[in-house]
Order: structure tokens, then C-alpha cells, then sequence
């Protein structure tokens, strides 16, 4: 009897140690939802680019990926009504993270490996990081976990319950995410939680004699969508902010898009990409910063973006359009007189007057 009560105590033990150390490493596959309850630290920009805070958490939900449910979403779980001070470190990237440190805020954060986050470029090492803020539908989503059945792919949820039945080629976990990817036959789609298609996404071509394809992923917080044959850009919570109206768009890269239309899709030696057409940049709101008049186009650069006219002629434009025009440099020099005197000329007169 006393050895099952050691046992019981020692497991115990265990179990406290691991909630008491909010850092551990068992967690770097689970993402949490926590409530911001008050800043300990503030959100500090170091050579701009490292971030740091540190806040008072409470840990409202754990979700993870299906390969990892029976470890990393069950440890996660062990946190879920804790409060916590956590140290968040990341860089500096597109998402604002900033406007997000406010009482009452809901973030979605996770362990080390927020780098893999690609639809944010969030990266991270070895620490806790702020992945993005969770809006009401990350709250209250369901947790589903991918499973297999005739080779064919759903979703169940944390108790078995089959509530996407198996029915697609490929999917992708929905992780901290409502919508995810999915392959119906040839084509990718987005669904929602309810296995709902809510549209087509754009496809990258591996091989066109396979048909091998990956779908297009979250970048920035956009996907690129696909009707009536045209890209449009929709956020992840599925709101189709950019209409579809370009035969070929390239993902977002710093707040700005390169668009297309007119040419040809091409693949070739690994390339997956658009020859000929005309080119433009888009914003995050979907404005032009160009006219679509290029033969081809570049994503900004400090402001800078350069550009290919349709006669081959490379110029460099700001973000209103106008080409910033190099100044001739051999013009601004002046050719300006030698004030040094000859010196055997000064010796000269001083002789003559000698004489």
C-alpha cells in the first residue's frame, strides 16, 4: 500500500513539475491560446529586429497536430486554465505584434517552432513566440485531428468522433487554423471546419505529365484563391479581401504582391512561373502601385522596386509608380579652376625684380 501511494506521489510530482515549468520543451509542437491579463514587460524592438516581452497569461486552449495528439496537445492540455508569466522573443516581422501587447488580448503563441509558421514568416528560436492575434472563431473552433481510411483522409475529433468523413486525396492539418487545404481528385480546395469547401486555391505544378501539385499556403496571412480561372487573394479566416481578377499573382512578400495578366503559365527544370503578360504591384488592400504595363516586375526594396519596360529597358520606381531617375553624375561635378599658383612663375617675377 505504501509504495502505491510513493508511486501515486512521485507521478504526481512529475505531473506538477511539468505544468510548473511553463518552457519546457515537451510543448514546441502545440500551439496555445492565451488572454493577456497584464504586461510585465513591454514589447521592445533590439537593432531592429530581435523582440522581447513579457506578459501574465492565462492559457485558455492547446491544440496540436494529429501525429502528435497523444503527446504534444496532451501535455499542451495540462496548461489550459493556468496562468503563467511568459517570455516572448521572436524578430521582427510583417505582423504587427506591437498593437497586439494590450490587456484582454487574445494571441495564438507556441514553443521554438514557430519558425515553421510560414503563412506569417514568424520565426523563432528556442523560446516562447507570438504567432498572431486569435479572433473569436480560433476560440470557440473545435479541435480535429486528420485520420486515414481507404487510403482516403478526414478529420475526427479529440474523442474519435468522425466529424469530416474520409474522402479526400490529401489534406493538411487544421492546426490553429479554421480553414485548411485539401485535394478533392485534381484540384486543391480551402474547407472549414464543418468540411464545408469554401473555394478553390491556387496549385503549384510539380509535374504536368503526374499531375503532381502542392497547394498554395498562407503567406503573410493570405492565400491566393482561384474563380472563373482568375487569382484573387482571401485571409484565413476565409474573407475574399482582393477579387479575383488576374490570370497569375505571385504570394505576398513584404506588404506587396506581384501581379499579372495576359502569358502563359510555364514549368520547367523546377520552375513554376508566368512568361510574358503584363505586369503590376499590388498592396495588402489590393491597390495598384503600378500600372500593369510591365514586361516584368520586382517586390520592393527599401521603397524601391525595379522594373522592365516593354522595350527591355530597366527603371527603378517608387512606391507611387513614378520612376526615380538616376542623376547624371558627370553633370553635377563641376569643372572647377585649379586655385593653386604655379609656383615657378611666382620665382619668376620675384627674380626679374631682383635684377
Amino acid at each position: 500500500m505504501k509504495k502505491i501511494s510513493l508511486i501515486a506521489i512521485l507521478i504526481t510530482l512529475f505531473v506538477l513539475s511539468i505544468v510548473a515549468n511553463v518552457n519546457s520543451s515537451t510543448l514546441r509542437m502545440c500551439f496555445l491560446i492565451v488572454k493577456i491579463n497584464k504586461v510585465i514587460e513591454p514589447y521592445k524592438v533590439k537593432d531592429n529586429y530581435y523582440t522581447s516581452c513579457k506578459l501574465n497569461v492565462d492559457i485558455v486552449k492547446a491544440f496540436s497536430a494529429a501525429e502528435n495528439v497523444n503527446y504534444d496537445y496532451k501535455m499542451g492540455k495540462l496548461f489550459v486554465g493556468k496562468t503563467r508569466d511568459i517570455e516572448f522573443k521572436g524578430y521582427v516581422t510583417y505582423v504587427d505584434i506591437a498593437s497586439l501587447i494590450k490587456k484582454d488580448k487574445y494571441l495564438i503563441v507556441n514553443y521554438e517552432d514557430a519558425s515553421w509558421e510560414s503563412e506569417n514568416d514568424f520565426k523563432s528560436s528556442s523560446s516562447w513566440a507570438i504567432v498572431r492575434e486569435a479572433s473569436e472563431e480560433h476560440i470557440k473552433a473545435p479541435l480535429l485531428f486528420v485520420y486515414e481510411e481507404n487510403e482516403l483522409y478526414g478529420y475526427k475529433d479529440e474523442n474519435g468522433k468522425v466529424i469530416i468523413p474520409a474522402k479526400f486525396n490529401r489534406v493538411y492539418d487544421f492546426y490553429h487554423k479554421i480553414l485548411t487545404q485539401v485535394l478533392d481528385k485534381d484540384k486543391w480546395y480551402l474547407i472549414n471546419m464543418k468540411g464545408d469547401i469554401v473555394c478553390e486555391i491556387f496549385k503549384v505544378v510539380v509535374d504536368y505529365s503526374s499531375g503532381a501539385s502542392y497547394p498554395d499556403g498562407f503567406t503573410e496571412g493570405f492565400i491566393r484563391y482561384v474563380e472563373n480561372g482568375k487569382i484573387g487573394f482571401m485571409d484565413e479566416l476565409g474573407n475574399k479581401l482582393i477579387p479575383a481578377k488576374y490570370d497569375f499573382a505571385y504570394q505576398f512578400n513584404k506588404g506587396s504582391a506581384l501581379v499579372c495578366n495576359g502569358g502563359k503559365v510555364i514549368t520547367k527544370d523546377g520552375y513554376f512561373g508566368m512568361e510574358g503578360g503584363k505586369w503590376g504591384i499590388i498592396d495588402n488592400k489590393g491597390n495598384l502601385l503600378t500600372d500593369m504595363i510591365y514586361k516584368k516586375v520586382n517586390y520592393f526594396k527599401d521603397g524601391v522596386a525595379e522594373v522592365t519596360t516593354d522595350d527591355g529597358k530597366m527603371i527603378k520606381i517608387d512606391k507611387n509608380g513614378k520612376e526615380i531617375k538616376q542623376k547624371d553624375k558627370s553633370k553635377t561635378k563641376k569643372n572647377k579652376p585649379n586655385k593653386k599658383k604655379d609656383k615657378s612663375k611666382t620665382k619668376t617675377k620675384n627674380n626679374k625684380k631682383k635684377a
